[in-house]
């Protein structure tokens, strides 16, 4: 699945609504993938895709978890908010200076899923590209 099927074995598709079949898949991974300002109904949709217990994956460049404001924990926030859809952290991996990568569960609870709208998910930062 992406936005742009380049080849055809990709499914062009809105991660916020994919054909994908309620509780039809083992795993999701979003590899610098959580680009657009509504990233947090790309969630909610991989948890209602995934099987109770299933794996979903997030690798996303560490700068775009930080702020200038010291007071706010943007990766406090963005865990929690995967927490209330119904995502458990398995492990987070920040030992690479420039991505970080967060291993999840779904919940096993069948309670309801809760609408993006409900969540308040905090502002990642855009990510600026550098020649090295």
């Amino acid at each position: 699945l992406d936005l742009v099927a380049r080849t055809p074995d990709v499914i062009a598709c809105n991660m916020a609504n994919t054909p994908l079949e309620d509780t039809s898949v083992n795993a999701v991974v979003f590899c610098l993938a959580l680009m657009g300002t509504d990233y947090g109904s790309f969630l909610v949709e991989a948890h209602r895709v995934l099987q109770p217990m299933g794996a979903l994956w997030i690798a996303e460049v560490r700068s775009r978890l930080e702020q200038e404001n010291k007071d706010v924990d943007v990766t406090k926030d963005f865990l929690a908010a995967l927490k209330r859809v119904g995502f458990e952290v398995v492990r987070q991996d920040s030992s690479n200076k420039m991505f970080v990568v967060f291993e999840l569960k779904k919940s096993a609870d069948k309670k309801p899923v809760l609408t993006p709208a409900t969540i308040v998910w905090p502002d990642l930062k855009a990510c600026l590209y550098k020649k090295r």
